[in-house]
């Protein structure tokens, strides 16, 4: 919100409470409220108020270090009990993590317990005013922004500077110097990109295993699924996506031109099956499983559909995981590293970005003062 405010678009902020829910027994359910959960007639009564507690419990208590010493799978199942787990929490584990789901590390579960609310907010009419802003403040400051362009390595050179080597849209190469780098990649694609990092920081921070991001987005003529859902959870087995999130069940359709949009996604590892699947095939596994959700459902509906994939969008975070976060400062002057895999116990966001950009630019800042 702080750099919302700082590039003048906070008269554009929209606050809600949306709707979440879960597919269960080809219901859908309303548990991730306290009325919700209390009416949620598929576990016994005694199995909600004993989820209930566990809950409360992982809302109020402020420090991850106890729950770092275990994995979510183990600690729920023994404290929510086998059936309340089974049901609402190791579905949505597996969906999203597969066979590594016995991995997970309670601090990540904790954290979307403890640190998300049933508020959320929109930037109307979409995020994208937010990055055009950005864009235009940097320019305005004398950055340059260059879409496009790929980095294909850098390394330090002489007097304490860097050179980057760049290959734009067209394919041409150059090479820029500079005195500083941050790379904002995973550290996986930042240890490849700069051969010159030492052995131990290899060996203790390129390290670690990430899934992708997969989505199909639907532009449909009308509303699709019921009771204003915005975000369902698909727990029942046999659906090849885990959640149907209906984003304008939320922000206003007007925001889209009157469509309505829908979002399928996905997290799998980088060298699934899906990630190489045409839109019209990745279409045609989705369409039928929708039906079964919205037996009304009509293909004709959907004026527009695209999908997009993102590598590294999910961090397998394990108990190991928090010895293996780089710091700031990188191993070589000048060189700065802020990636979505240093915000745990959380692991990716727009909030957490921006925070741990205004953390890393603190750090530069202090640096540059020191040594003036």
């Amino acid at each position: 919100m702080s750099l919302i405010e700082e590039l003048g678009l906070s008269a554009n902020v929209r606050w809600g409470t949306p709707v979440n829910s879960v597919l269960w027994g080809g219901k859908y359910w309303r548990p991730y409220t306290i009325p919700g959960l209390l009416g949620f007639s598929p576990l016994p009564f005694v199995d909600r108020i004993r989820m209930g507690a566990v809950l409360a419990f992982l809302k109020a208590w402020p420090k991850v270090e106890y729950f770092e010493r275990h994995t979510a799978a183990d600690w729920l199942r023994r404290m929510m009990g086998t059936r309340a787990f089974g049901v609402l929490w190791e579905p949505l584990l597996r969906a999203k993590f597969g066979t590594r789901a016995d991995e997970i590390s309670l601090a990540w579960f904790w954290s979307r317990i403890y640190c998300r609310s049933f508020s959320l907010g929109f930037l109307e009419p979409g995020f994208q005013d937010l990055y055009d802003a950005m864009v235009r403040e940097i320019r305005r400051l004398g950055g340059e922004v260059r879409l496009g362009t790929h980095v294909e390595g850098a390394q330090p050179i002489a007097g304490g500077r860097w050179s980057v080597a760049l290959r734009d849209a067209d394919g041409t190469r150059h090479t820029m110097v500079s005195d500083s780098v941050v790379s904002t990649l995973p550290v996986r694609v930042t240890a490849r990109l700069i051969p010159d990092l030492p052995e131990a920081w290899r060996h203790r921070h390129d390290w670690g295993d990430a899934f992708g991001a997969h989505c199909l987005v639907l532009a449909l003529d009308k509303p699709l699924l019921p009771e204003n859902t915005y975000w369902l959870n698909v727990n029942d087995s046999g659906y090849p996506f885990l959640v149907v999130v209906e984003h304008t069940n939320y922000v206003p359709p007007s925001c889209y031109g009157g469509r309505h949009i829908v979002y399928l996604g996905n997290y799998h590892p980088m060298d699934h099956p899906l990630f190489s699947k045409s839109l019209e095939e990745v279409r045609a596994d989705y369409v039928p499983a929708i039906k079964r959700i919205v037996p009304s459902f009509n293909e004709a509906s959907i004026r527009d559909s695209w999908i997009f994939g993102a590598p590294y969008a999910q961090p397998i975070v394990t108990r190991e995981f928090p010895s293996h976060i780089p710091p700031l400062k990188g191993p070589l002057p000048g060189l700065w590293i802020g990636s979505m895999f240093q915000v745990y116990p959380q692991d990716r966001g727009q909030n957490y970005s921006v925070a741990l950009a205004n953390r890393l630019v603190l750090e530069m800042v202090r640096e540059r003062r020191g040594a003036d």
